[in-house]
């Protein structure tokens, strides 16, 4: 019994590990494409522009751009506007407001207890450790998107990052670099699309998930193809990191959304603005232009 227990051991990290690389070559293509998108985006307008890796490289990424991802970008350029108007970043208001209606309801009777007894029965070490945790995979994630906008000194604080608190730190429990002047970086595949010329969408509000946009919803759906936590085999051990990691993004925004209750009449549009205006900031870098396209 023990040789068969060991075999199917190995066959099991065999397939794990042949997932991850199978997701791990479908998301640098998939993102390396993106990486051409048309001129008159965000990577006009950063202060550390990509430099060339050589003609051969160059040519082959001008091929790629010109014939398979700019026609691609074109399309959905031409097409949104239709269902887009240019004065609105929110299309949608009617059915978005209907929406947090309903996630205001889920979030009285559901998620703020959970959040409350999450904050009374876990000590306070502990919370700040789950968020080290996640925040540690999630700093990864934003080392790749650095190298997918060609950020490459800023992708090194990230990856950095995740060296020093994933070794220094007992698997990123202790944010370690940030005691050492390496802050985060916060990129992610959402701020890539963006920094790449792609329109951020109609804004939507969903239960439960909260504020996003159809650019920065398809990047949410990159990320969780790619998630790590996706590799854990056992679906009740999963389940509950999932949501552990759930419960540790709401706590993390609960004094927001507490300001939030205070500073508006209106805490749909307050909550919107504050989105737009946050995820606007971040895919520039803080550094954005007049307008955005």
């Amino acid at each position: 019994m023990i040789p068969q227990r060991s075999q199917t051991n190995k066959h099991m990290v065999k397939n794990a590990g042949m997932t991850i690389a199978a997701k791990g070559l479908t998301l640098v293509i998939i993102l390396s494409a993106v990486a051409f998108f048309p001129a008159g985006s965000a990577a006009q307008a950063s202060a550390t522009p990509a430099k060339p890796a050589g003609n051969r490289l160059q040519s082959a990424n001008e091929t790629l751009g010109n014939y398979i991802i700019k026609p691609v970008i074109k399309t959905y350029n031409k097409i949104s506007p239709a269902f887009v108007p240019k004065k609105s970043a929110d299309p949608l208001e009617p059915m978005n407001r209907k929406f947090y209606a309903v996630n205001e309801k889920l979030d009285e009777y559901l998620v703020k207890p959970v959040i409350k007894t999450y904050n009374t029965a876990t000590p306070v070490l502990v919370r700040m450790s789950v968020s080290n945790f996640f925040n540690n995979i999630s700093d990864f994630f934003s080392g790749v998107n650095d190298l997918l906008q060609a950020k490459f000194y800023k992708s090194s604080h990230d990856f950095g990052r995740v060296a020093i608190n994933t070794t220094l730190g007992t698997l990123g429990l202790f944010d370690v670099a940030s005691r050492v002047g390496l802050e985060r970086g916060e990129e992610d595949f959402g701020q890539t699309l963006g920094y790449w010329g792609l329109g951020q969408g109609p804004y939507l509000f969903l239960p439960l998930l909260g504020p996003t946009t159809f650019r920065d919803g398809t990047g949410s759906i990159v990320r969780a193809y790619v998630e790590p936590i996706e590799e854990i085999h056992n679906p009740a051990f999963r389940n509950s990191v999932f949501a552990l990691s759930v419960i540790d993004q709401r706590a993390q925004a609960e004094d927001a959304l507490g300001f939030a209750d205070t500073a508006s009449l209106d805490r749909y549009r307050f909550i919107r603005n504050a989105y737009l205006q946050r995820r606007y900031y971040l895919t520039y870098d803080g550094q954005p232009p007049d307008t955005e396209e």
